[in-house]
């Protein structure tokens, strides 16, 4: 694909892939850690693959690999390498399939534009930007978010004691926030059916998003760690 039908960035695909291994994937490596063979080598990912967090490592106005994501890279190579690759987790149940489900049935428009593929109505522009497509071909932030509650889901069957259930429960709340002011954007804002959008949740920040985060993390974190008592046995 043209890089210049691409979003915010004209290094080509492979910087734009640069950045998707620094956002999402560092924060979902992150997740990884309490299941690793190598201690001491999760122990070295954690803060490079933290680094993601800090102002700047990644600029939605410049989506284009730079030296400053080398520490993320080397934090998510790192977690890789220290996975232990026996580990799994028990099966999903109704109710989990139900919400990934759910989430893939949102991304649709987001894979579709991963692969160069643009229906009409993803090709058409919206009344606000006349000169824009309503769904971009390329990368989403949306799936950035449908990928990250789908990873927090899968681990969360299993947590590695309480402070892992409580991140893998403020991923996945996360996640579904980013994907959801997505996909509300695209296809209710952009389509003309509702006036606003809804608050940033990209960065932590005092609104009405990231108060639906921290709710929505408190009862995520009661489901994986209280509700079923399984979910908080090791992995085997």
């Amino acid at each position: 694909m043209p890089a210049d039908r691409l979003y915010n960035t004209r290094g080509g695909w492979w910087s734009r892939t640069a950045i998707f291994g620094c956002y999402p994937t560092a924060l979902a490596a992150i997740a990884t850690l309490p299941l690793s063979q190598r201690r001491r080598m999760a122990l070295v990912a954690l803060p490079l693959c933290a680094s993601v967090a800090l102002p700047g490592m990644v600029d939605e106005e410049r989506l284009d690999a730079r030296p400053r994501n080398a520490p993320a890279l080397a934090g998510v190579a790192l977690a890789l390498l220290a996975a232990d690759p026996q580990a799994t987790a028990p099966p999903p149940s109704r109710t989990e399939l139900l919400a990934g489900g759910a989430l893939l049935i949102l991304a649709t428009p987001w894979l579709l534009a991963e692969v160069g593929v643009q229906t009409r109505g993803m090709a058409a522009p919206s009344p606000g930007e006349p000169g824009v497509d309503r769904v971009h071909v390329g990368h989403h932030e949306g799936l950035d978010g449908a990928l990250l509650a789908l990873d927090g889901m899968a681990l969360g069957r299993a947590p590695r004691g309480r402070l892992h259930a409580a991140y893998l429960a403020l991923m996945t709340s996360y996640g579904v926030a980013v994907a959801v002011q997505d996909a509300w954007n695209e296809q209710l804002v952009k389509r003309g059916l509702v006036p606003g959008r809804l608050p940033p949740v990209h960065r932590p920040a005092a609104n009405r998003g990231w108060a639906a985060i921290a709710a929505g993390t408190l009862a995520t974190y009661l489901i994986f760690t209280r509700m079923n008592p399984a979910r908080s046995a090791p992995m085997r």
